[in-house]
């Protein structure tokens, strides 16, 4: 059957410095720090929906929530909600200070009087960050740190007119789901690079026997076929047949056999 469509060119193919241009473009684009920036831009958005609804609740069993007294709308109060998860893109480069600017924003929001329900992910996501990069014991003490301060700022001024209620319940397990999904994540990322170091070692390990290997041989080869010109003068005695006698002729034409035999013992 006969192709009718048009033929592909070279020209259409795709070159190998135009893939590597679009590798690059992307590995820029797409670096850890853009991809933190975006997230913390994701996350703002989404909470700053949540914590105005939650300011201007539509169900009457949320307002019920209130015992009579109307929501408290946060109005400019979403700049520290804006705050707490902007502060997210920098979360890599500088975990604990993070940490401290969301929690503090969430606290000083709280001690306000609004409903802290849907900002409390910005320092819970903080407290991941933190846990996935410093050891154990400093991740559970700033878990204990941010639990502390969140649920005192949230009993302090709670807008249901009791001290639990909202999100005041719902602290301690999220504080402890992100203490332990970040351990976990640390130890896991601690394993694959002890195996990436093991493979690494066997790897020059196995170089370095190799490099002994050649130098060996290329020792035995050189010294057995040496050896007939470095003979010391006078031997073999005189009384011996010449047909075991060594002669210089045959010590110069056993150097290139010796060249030879040396450079076999070298892989190309």
């Amino acid at each position: 059957m006969i192709n009718r469509g048009r033929a592909t060119s070279a020209a259409d193919m795709p070159t190998l410095a135009c893939m590597e241009g679009v590798a690059a473009a992307w590995r820029r684009w797409f670096s850890p720090a853009v991809r933190d920036a975006v997230l913390a831009l994701a996350v703002t958005a989404v909470l700053l929906l949540g914590s105005y609804g939650e300011g201007h609740p539509n169900d009457p069993g949320n307002r019920a929530q209130f015992r009579g007294h109307l929501a408290p709308q946060p109005g400019a109060a979403l700049l520290l909600v804006a705050v707490a998860c902007l502060a997210l893109a920098w979360r890599r480069r500088h975990p604990v200070a993070v940490l401290t600017v969301s929690t503090a924003a969430v606290a000083v929001y709280s001690l306000l009087g609004f409903v802290n329900g849907a900002v409390l992910i910005g320092p819970i996501l903080a407290l991941y960050a933190v846990a996935t990069q410093v050891s154990v014991l400093r991740a559970a003490i700033a878990a204990v740190a941010t639990l502390a301060v969140l649920m005192t700022a949230t009993a302090a001024n709670n807008p249901f007119g009791r001290i639990s209620g909202g999100g005041f319940d719902l602290i301690p397990f999220m504080v402890a789901a992100a203490l332990f999904a970040g351990i976990a994540v640390a130890n896991r990322r601690a394993y694959v690079d002890s195996i990436h170091d093991r493979a690494e070692q066997d790897a020059r390990r196995r170089v370095d026997e190799e490099r002994l290997r050649i130098a060996r041989e290329l020792h035995d080869v050189v010294a057995h076929t040496m050896a007939p010109s470095t003979s010391r003068p006078g031997w073999p005695p005189t009384s011996w047949p010449p047909a075991r006698r060594w002669r210089p002729s045959r010590c110069r034409r056993s150097r290139p056999r010796a060249r030879r035999d040396s450079g076999s013992c070298v892989p190309s």
